[in-house]
């Protein structure tokens, strides 16, 4: 019967989304909510991410109005601020699906400001939750082909009564950052140097002319370290520069596991034990809100004074899985200044998913260019932002709108990859910290 329905049920069936075989109800939903509130807070949270990514990742596709009906039987009075959230998300969504949001391209973005009026016609107040939602898409479409105007919408979210919502729910978090031409003008600051901020140092002298430069924290180390030293030791020819964001003494504990995990690799494989590995520790400026964002951008931060010594940089994240030789893929992009991969049609529509940071390339070139100034300046602006993730890739895009001459240029061959099976990897070290 309906009235000895268990949360449990009520979990799988939220959980399954449309595809659910049962029609839930508001009385149920809300009784789950109240006995459960963290899972059910959750579920919303994945419901809202799985309906996004498919709709981004299905252009010229409706991938909204599924979900549209699966709320409408236990949607009820939304109240609570998670569901209201969630629902104002489909709301937009299917009013720009209708004004034909799902074919737009945002290099060509021809029916943009079409539908910009169209959502501003039909906002609810903006001062709700769901108006919050609408103003998230809203500035995403501006953003396509006016920056100053995207950034208005996106202050108004940052001021938002129900802003926390935007980092909670995740997918939008690059709402948070993104800001106008006048904002970084105005608030940049002189990023230091990665001598002025290191703190300790291990490895000899430079033995290429060639870098791939990695930053972490000391449990992104730990985790993925391993992966890391091995593909070091395959690639004598390149310098691995390995920026880690701990204390001095933390970063001399990493420095002497890793350096036993080399001696027992190299006795197992039977090849030399790496030379070509530089370890540097750094702090955290005071002026940083966020310390994760900054572990993801201190590679951009070191750029700079790394380029007075080598000539072709390639920055990547910790959790990428190698394909491609990045020996032959560095010979093949030398000549790029300043590159980093595109991406295209609709996913590129949210500027915080418009070029990808994952995989960044520089040459000696980069170090005076307007396209690396501009990246770097919007760091500085954003890294003092309490809620910053997503800010990285906010920075590229304002790097690529420069009018300069020495632009960036676009990867399209990734050397490295990411994978579902590293959220394992992830898992499995963060339960060694719970011991």
């Amino acid at each position: 019967m309906i009235e000895d329905y268990s949360p449990a049920r009520v979990l799988r069936d939220l959980h399954a989304g449309p595809h659910t075989k049962k029609e839930l109800t508001a009385q149920q939903v809300a009784k789950f909510a109240t006995a459960r509130p963290k899972q059910y807070r959750t579920v919303l949270r994945q419901l809202n991410y799985r309906m996004l990514d498919a709709q981004f990742k299905s252009p010229g596709k409706d991938m909204i109005s599924p979900y549209a009906r699966f709320v409408e039987s236990w949607r009820g009075d939304l109240n609570d601020d998670a569901l209201e959230y969630f629902v104002g998300t489909i709301e937009v969504y299917s009013e720009a699906i209708g004004n034909q949001f799902h074919h737009l391209d945002w290099e060509t973005p021809k029916n943009a400001a079409t539908i910009v009026e169209k959502l501003q016609e039909a906002m609810p107040n903006a001062e709700s939750v769901r108006g919050l939602a609408w103003l998230i898409l809203l500035g995403q479409v501006q953003s396509t082909y006016s920056r100053n105007e995207a950034a208005i919408t996106f202050s108004t979210i940052r001021s938002h009564k129900h802003a926390e919502l935007v980092s909670e729910f995740f997918w939008d978090s690059g709402a948070l950052t993104y800001y106008s031409e006048l904002e970084i003008a105005q608030n940049r600051r002189e990023l230091p140097s990665l001598s002025g901020i290191q703190n300790w140092c291990h490895g000899g002298a430079q033995k290429s002319n060639q870098a791939i430069v990695i930053s972490m924290d000391s449990n992104f180390f730990r985790t993925y370290a391993p992966m890391i030293l091995f593909n070091a030791q395959q690639l004598p020819e390149i310098d691995f520069i390995l920026i880690l964001c701990s204390t001095a003494d933390a970063a001399q504990q990493l420095y002497e596991d890793a350096d036993t995990y080399l001696s027992g690799l190299s006795v197992l494989n039977h090849q030399n034990k790496p030379q070509n590995i530089h370890f540097r520790a750094v702090s955290t400026p005071a002026w940083v809100q966020n310390e994760r964002t900054f572990y993801a951008t201190a590679r951009f931060v070191a750029l700079p004074e790394l380029l007075e010594t080598y000539d072709n940089i390639y920055t990547m994240d910790a959790d990428l899985f190698v394909v491609q030789n990045p020996h032959q893929f560095l010979s093949s992009v030398s000549a790029m200044s300043l590159g980093f991969p595109k991406t295209k049609g609709l996913l590129g529509v949210p500027p915080w998913r418009r070029f990808m940071a994952g995989n960044l390339v520089a040459n000696k070139k980069a170090a005076d260019s307007e396209a690396l100034n501009r990246l770097l300046n919007y760091l500085s602006v954003g890294l003092a932002a309490p809620k910053s993730w997503m800010l990285d890739q906010n920075a590229l895009t304002f790097s690529a709108e420069t009018k300069a001459s020495d632009a960036p240029a676009v990867i399209t061959r990734r050397p490295a990859v990411t994978g579902n099976f590293m959220s394992l990897w992830e898992r499995n070290f963060r339960a060694t910290l719970a011991h």
